[in-house]
């Protein structure tokens, strides 16, 4: 894997919790080393921040304002089904490596839910799937594969084709948009959590790519949790808020960083060319007559010139 695709998961990791709490907290305790009172704030702040990241109620509103850019594909008669999608485009999520249980690597629990919900898209619409993911750190077998695995044998759904150079959402969206035009695939359903929509849209879109959002894992609190248990800290809480800051931190990175660079170019159509007009006839000059041009004269030709005042 390239460094470049090593620095956004590093600072994903660094800047989202747990890691920026044990940034602030590490840089509390040299603080008060050397001023006790900054220390004493920082070290402070860091047990905030700990505790606030950890509630469960937290993590689902962070969640939960992220999936507002989301929906759920509708496939009833009447709405999205007049739709012109050909096609389902799932985005992987990641991989089990090495599942004693599978005897080698397998999807992970992210990209298995966007499996489940694919399937079911196919078996509403009957369009072909499309699944996209590749070996971020040159694993032997692309999660493409994977997917197309679990989607024949488990769901028993059909995959048309398969993407499996991508590391990133990114260049999901590019190898994508190779694929669905060289399938002759004008606008498709992309299949992806609801948190993780917003920047897929925009990873589609910067490329040209006519999608419509058919989102699954939305975040809801069962009973247990949206009761007084949901304001006490949990190993939950804290995963669902370091997933919606981790999902900020990536969309920032392509937003502004991505935008500041050059982008891939989109599939140039070479124009037609214009056909150049003509050139109007001067029509012959009539024997006696001037041969002054026809056109008309500017508005102050006709008026007598001024004499420039010098003084």
């Amino acid at each position: 894997m390239e460094s470049t695709s090593l620095l956004p998961t590093l600072l994903g990791t660094l800047l989202t919790p747990p890691g920026i709490i044990i940034i602030i907290t590490l840089l509390g305790f040299f603080l008060q080393l050397k001023r006790s009172w900054a220390g004493a704030v920082v070290l402070t702040l860091s047990i905030a921040l700990l505790i606030g990241f950890s509630l469960p109620i937290t993590g689902h509103q962070l969640l939960a304002a992220l999936e507002t850019y989301a929906r759920a594909a509708e496939t009833e008669p009447g709405k999205e089904s007049k739709s012109a999608a050909q096609a389902i485009i799932v985005l992987g999520a990641g991989r089990i490596a090495d599942a004693p249980e599978y005897q080698g690597d397998t999807v992970n629990a992210l990209t298995l839910e966007r499996l489940r919900y694919a399937a079911l898209l196919q078996r509403k619409t009957g369009l072909p799937i499309i699944v996209s993911g590749g070996s971020p750190f040159q694993e032997r077998i692309s999660e493409a594969e994977l997917m197309k695995r679990v989607l024949v044998e488990d769901f028993h759904a059909e995959v048309k084709l398969l993407e499996d150079k991508s590391r990133n959402t990114l260049e999901n969206a590019r190898y994508c948009r190779d694929l669905l035009q060289e399938a002759g695939i004008h606008q498709a359903y992309l299949v992806t959590q609801a948190w993780h929509m917003r920047r897929a849209l925009w990873a589609f879109q910067s490329y040209g790519v006519d999608v419509i959002p058919a989102a699954t894992g939305f975040s809801t609190l069962n009973r247990e949790d949206s009761s007084i248990l949901g304001y006490l800290p949990s190993a939950l809480g804290m995963r669902m808020s370091g997933l919606a800051m981790r999902e900020r931190v990536g969309y920032f990175w392509y937003t502004f960083i991505h935008t500041q660079q050059a982008m891939p170019p989109l599939p140039v159509t070479t124009p037609q060319a214009t056909p150049t007009p003509e050139p109007t006839p001067t029509p012959a000059p009539t024997r006696g007559k001037s041969r002054k041009s026809p056109a008309a004269a500017p508005p102050d030709a006709n008026r007598t010139p001024q004499p420039k005042n010098d003084g």
